[in-house]
């Protein structure tokens, strides 16, 4: 005779023998697991030397100095540059007067002398030709202040393109720090994938009249982090088993399930609360028999299933965390009244 329970009411809790040692496992379990978690972030590999935020600021102060120097070599350079204009100007301007002063002489009219009786005979007074220095004077002036306002304005130059090299080395340093400071900042919460994996304990919420003993299962996923604020993972659950009991039957119900998950972190440093959403797919195997009885019975079905939790992760160091959450498990079709809970606990490497 087979004796099939339908899902009405919910059931009590009895604990047993077997339920209590499932407990005493997912004690020593995660005692192991954390264990070695500890070991595994003592022995990880130190991550490549980064520059120091010091190094970083003294190299943007030594990039503002040799701007400062620049700036100031410049202004003295167009000094310079306007003094040399201003000396050119005056030996172009006293060459100039020299210059007329030379056409003017040389324009003279020649005086005539008039006498009583004879008619007057005009009487020429030699000019005598200008002098060759003074005209060339003021030629090899112009010369020498025409070769200093070239070298004035290639100093002028020089010192414009070393500013700008210093502006252009100063920028550089100062967005180096920044990104440096932000990466800093943000290093718990990098772009990248990451690998997870612990065990949970699974209290039944079962709506049976049946009794049922809590179970446990280990856990691991694999996933990616997207932004500061959300990553996506596949998750893959194993359930050791829920023990069944009353109205002269007893069983086993045990399986497994697959889900993808997504989750929303509140805070992004070390300490990280997050809120998940998953869906996928679960497995199920009840193994029932009749105490007193031939009955028996054997079922396996596959069903969807939700999950909703919450939880946190607390990083160590860069690359290792330690998580713990709680979920809803909401399996569906003929499964639906086999809703559980997990509390998970577990470690996450990042990459």
């Amino acid at each position: 005779m087979q004796t099939t329970q339908r899902v009405q009411t919910p059931g009590a809790v009895r604990p047993s023998i077997k339920a209590r040692l499932a407990s005493l496992v997912t004690l020593m379990l995660l005692t192991s697991i954390f264990s070695v978690s500890a070991a595994s972030a003592q022995t990880a590999q130190a991550p490549p030397p980064t520059p120091s935020v010091n190094d970083l600021k003294a190299r943007a102060y030594d990039a503002q100095q040799a701007q400062a120097e620049a700036q100031r070599a410049q202004a003295e350079a167009m000094q310079a540059a306007e003094t040399a204009e201003a000396a050119a100007a005056d030996a172009t301007h006293r060459a100039q007067e020299a210059q007329r002063a030379l056409e003017s002489a040389g324009a003279t009219a020649t005086p005539v002398i008039v006498a009583p009786g004879p008619p007057p005979v005009p009487v020429s007074t030699p000019v005598p030709a200008p002098a060759p220095a003074p005209a060339a004077a003021p030629a090899a002036t112009t010369a020498a202040t025409g070769a200093d306002l070239a070298a004035s304005r290639a100093e002028l130059e020089r010192a414009t393109e070393e500013a700008r090299n210093a502006a252009a080395a100063a920028r550089a340093a100062t967005r180096a720090l920044e990104e440096h400071m932000q990466e800093r900042k943000d290093r718990y919460a990098r772009r990248g994938f990451f690998l997870a994996g612990g065990v949970f304990y699974a209290p039944e919420l079962f709506n049976t009249v049946l009794t049922i003993d809590n179970s446990n299962g280990g856990w691991g996923g694999i996933g990616y982090r997207f932004t500061k604020r959300f990553e996506a993972e596949v998750r893959f659950d194993w359930l050791n088993g829920f023990d069944v009991s009353g109205f002269n039957t007893e069983g086993l119900v045990e399986g497994w399930s697959t889900t993808a998950n997504a989750r929303l972190f509140l805070l992004t440093k070390s300490f990280q609360p997050y809120l998940g959403l998953g869906l996928g797919a679960m497995q199920a195997k009840t193994k029932l028999v009749e105490v007193d009885g031939p009955g028996r019975v054997n079922t396996e079905q596959t069903v969807a299933i939700f999950r909703t939790f919450a939880g946190f992760d607390y990083y160590i160091s860069e690359t290792f965390a330690l998580t713990l959450d709680g979920a809803v498990n909401l399996p569906g079709g003929d499964l639906s009244s086999l809703t559980y809970a997990t509390i998970s606990a577990g470690v996450k490497l990042r990459f």
